[in-house]
């Protein structure tokens, strides 16, 4: 008992015993098909399956106990370690309006969610208008948009968790930039 175990989360503790009755003591408890999920261990003299799962998914296994006679039970079980909730990219709701060879406002991007630590992708899809520059360790466009940098161009930004499977965000932006 029991006859199923409970779900887990992905870098969440997990602890749970799987028990039995009758036999005689002293019991081995062992996996003989499939695989915990990777992180959680079975301790073989209680039954005792624990530890921190670090890949989310589902994971199917079967256990087995063996008396002192021998004489053994098996069952199957799985464990799904749920993944994390995925990283958003939240700010800004929108990009500032730049204007050609004046200072653009230093604007930081913000991502919530998922397991840290987050990283930013250092290539935005397209590339910035000329003189402006995405720094991807501070999560920031800085720079001074060039003379031919005019119009308005969608880009996309990229954010990834540390999960594994790793969860990634987009956001796709539109930036405007103007004469003076």
């Amino acid at each position: 008992t029991p006859t199923s175990l409970p779900a887990g989360t992905f870098n969440g503790s997990y602890n749970q015993t799987v028990s039995i009755t009758g036999g005689v003591g002293p019991f081995v408890w062992s996996v003989i098909g499939g695989a915990l999920p990777p992180g959680l261990t079975l301790n073989t003299s209680n039954g005792n399956i624990s530890g921190t799962a670090n890949t989310a998914g589902s994971f199917s296994f079967t256990l087995r106990v063996t008396d002192s006679f021998p004489q053994f039970d098996q069952q199957d079980f799985t464990i799904v370690i749920n993944a994390p909730t995925p990283p958003t990219i939240t700010a800004p709701s929108l990009l500032p309006t730049g204007t050609i060879t004046q200072t653009y406002p230093n604007t930081t991007l913000t991502a919530s969610g998922g397991t840290a630590p987050l990283t930013w992708d250092p290539v935005v899809t397209p590339a910035l208008p000329n003189g402006l520059s995405w720094n991807a360790a501070t999560h920031t466009i800085s720079g001074e948009p060039l003379n031919g940098s005019q119009g308005t161009a969608n880009h996309t930004f990229t954010v990834r968790d540390s999960t594994n499977p790793i969860l990634t965000a987009t956001r796709t932006y539109s930036l405007t930039i103007v004469l003076p």
